[in-house]
């Protein structure tokens, strides 16, 4: 049986043969060239291996394939390239630029964020690549997470940043987190010393997760609804940890599971003292269930006991971290 497609005159075999041998990078560049071409390493394609997507900046889209070491990063130029160098995406023909060595593709689109969206969705076609990372700064805002959570599964991660000695606008940053339906929302940005609301009650974040710059006061942690939070932003005091605990204990953050957070070296306050618990024997660690980088341990601590009955335990390190985590969830 012979091919129906006529770019070249072979046997499906042969097709299939050929576009098989390929790495998922020579794939992409052979279906850039035309329709055609598209269509005939869509047909033929019969690699299993799963293929993601991670998009930064809402600018640079990197294609991931699983089990491999083999990434191509696919951007948009802020000026065209020659105008003899074109690609065909989705039906449009678009100025190109390509780097071997360093394994990229520049595209040329009026407005930056179509073309990014232009390419996931020609991968998405293409590859059945979905997004599993999105990191997003203080200057791409969250058009593309909006636009990718009302098309494909819920996105693995997003990473709110900041671009080097800038502020994040804290409004700008609520709204990222009150829009965000990723199972692991991830904050590494300055808002300037300013303190801003988290707001995330549709209930798809599993991970909250903060690092050095991010303020967050105690007051932002009672507003988490996360199973699981890792801070590692800034130390918290004993006065502030208490506060909290008495929070749960009243029925707050009721879908908490996890807590880390640094803790301020000493300053005078047990935060077992003042409380209802009672000592715990034996080591238990707590591992992530959706980074199994994240984990804790706890050498013996406390039992503390929510007013529906439900039981936890906290290690006070007093001068390191304080964690937390149900009964039930501890190893």
């Amino acid at each position: 049986m012979t091919s129906p497609f006529y770019l070249f005159r072979l046997p499906q075999l042969v097709y299939s043969m050929i576009i098989n041998s390929m790495t998922v990078t020579e794939q992409i560049l052979l279906s850039l060239c035309s329709l055609k071409t598209n269509s005939i390493v869509k047909y033929f394609r019969r690699d299993t291996r799963k293929i993601t997507l991670n998009v930064r900046n809402n600018a640079l889209v990197t294609v991931v394939v699983e089990g491999s070491n083999e990434q191509l990063r696919i951007g948009q130029m802020l000026q065209p390239g020659p105008v003899d160098q074109k690609v065909t995406i989705n039906g449009k023909s678009k100025r190109f630029g390509y780097s071997k060595l360093l394994y990229a593709i520049g595209t040329y689109w009026d407005d930056m964020e179509t073309g990014t969206m232009e390419v996931i969705e020609y991968l998405d076609k293409l590859l059945s690549a979905k997004v599993e990372i999105l990191e997003i700064s203080d200057e791409s805002g969250g058009r593309i997470m909006n636009w990718l959570q009302r098309r494909q599964r819920q996105i693995s991660k997003v990473i709110v940043f900041n671009q080097r000695k800038t502020v994040f606008e804290v409004e700008s940053l609520s709204n990222i987190i009150r829009d965000c339906e990723a199972k692991h929302i991830c904050l590494d940005v300055n808002t300037g010393g300013k303190p801003f609301e988290i707001q995330n009650s549709h209930g798809k974040c599993v991970l909250f997760q903060c690092k050095d710059d991010t303020v967050i006061s105690v007051e932002n942690l009672m507003q988490i609804e996360a199973p699981e939070i890792y801070l590692t932003n800034r130390r918290y005091t004993d006065a502030e940890i208490d506060l909290f605990l008495r929070h749960w204990m009243n029925g707050g953050n009721p879908n908490l599971k996890a807590l880390f957070i640094p803790h301020l070296i000493y300053d005078g306050v047990n935060v077992a003292s003042n409380l209802p618990v009672s000592r715990r024997r034996g080591d238990k660690r707590y591992r992530s269930v959706i980074d199994s980088e994240l984990s804790f341990s706890m050498y013996g601590g406390y039992k503390i006991k929510r007013n529906d009955g439900t039981i936890a335990r906290f290690y006070d390190d007093s001068e390191d971290f304080f964690c937390f985590a149900l009964e039930k969830v501890l190893h």
